[in-house]
C-alpha cells in the first residue's frame, strides 16, 4: 500500500506500508536446517524524494526514514543438528537511501528502483523459555546492519489506471546483537541472537489509481 503527496512540480512525500505471512527455510553456516517456519513481516517506509526529468526519461531520488518488524515462529521445531527453535520478534529502523527510473516504452512503463537500507537500531526479543524453562526470555540491542532492494517493474495503462507487474528482491543483513551474561549455581552463561541473512524474491501484482 502506497500514498503519495506532492510539494511543487518535483518534490514528493511517499508512505508505503507492507505486510506478509508465509513460510521460510533457515540455515546455518554449520549446515543445520529448519524448513517451513511460520513467519510474518510488516514494514512501514517515509519518503521525502524529488524528480529530475530529462524528455521522457524521469530520474527520482529519495531518502527518509524506515521500520521493519519480524515475528519468527520458530519455538518447538528442532533443527537438523537437534539444535531446538525458539519464537522471536525483532524490529528495528533503518534509512532509505533510493535511486528509481521511470521509462517509457510506447503505451508501456518500465519503473526501475536501487535502494541501500542501512539499519541503525534495533531490538530482538529472544524466547529462550521455548527451549529450557530454566532460560530467561531476553530483550537484546541490535548493533545494526545493512540490506538493499532492487525492483523492475512493468506499468501497463488500463484505462485511468494502470496495471504494475514485476519482480522485488530484497537482502537484509544483521549483525550480531549485544550480549547478556546470566550467573547461576552452576557458573555464567552469554546469551545472545546471532547474526543473520535474510532473502527475499518477490513478485507483484497491483493496480494504481
Amino acid at each position: 500500500m502506497s500514498y503519495v503527496e506532492t510539494i511543487g512540480a518535483t518534490t514528493f512525500l511517499r508512505g508505503t506500508y507492507e505486510f506478509g505471512a508465509g513460510e521460510i527455510d533457515y540455515r546455518s553456516d554449520d549446515g543445520a536446517r529448519i524448513d517451513n517456519v511460520k513467519q510474518g513481516v510488516g514494514q512501514l517506509e517515509l519518503h521525502i524524494g524529488k524528480d529530475f526529468r530529462f524528455d521522457d526519461v524521469t530520474l527520482t531520488v529519495f531518502t527518509g526514514i524506515g521500520a521493519r518488524a519480524l515475528i519468527d515462529g520458530s519455538g518447538g521445531r528442532q533443527a537438523s543438528n537437534e539444535a531446538f527453535g525458539y519464537d522471536r520478534e525483532i524490529g528495528y529502523a533503518f534509512v532509505p537511501l533510493g535511486l528509481a527510473a521511470n521509462l517509457p516504452a510506447g503505451r508501456t512503463r518500465l519503473l526501475l528502483s536501487a535502494q541501500l537500507n542501512p539499519v541503525f537500531g534495533g531490538k530482538a526479543d529472544s524466547k529462550l523459555s521455548d527451549v529450557d524453562s530454566e532460560l530467561p526470555d531476553l530483550e537484546l540491542d541490535l548493533r545494526g546492519g545493512q540490506g538493499f532492494e532492487l525492483s523492475g517493474i512493468a506499468a501497463f495503462p488500463l484505462g485511468e489506471r494502470e496495471i504494475r507487474f514485476g519482480s522485488v528482491l530484497r537482502h537484509w543483513r544483521l549483525e550480531r546483537s549485544r550480549s547478556q551474561t546470566f550467573t547461576g549455581p552452576e557458573g555464567s552463561v552469554t546469551l545472545f541472537e546471532p547474526a543473520s541473512r535474510t532473502t527475499e524474491l518477490s513478485m507483484r501484482l497491483g493496480l494504481a489509481f
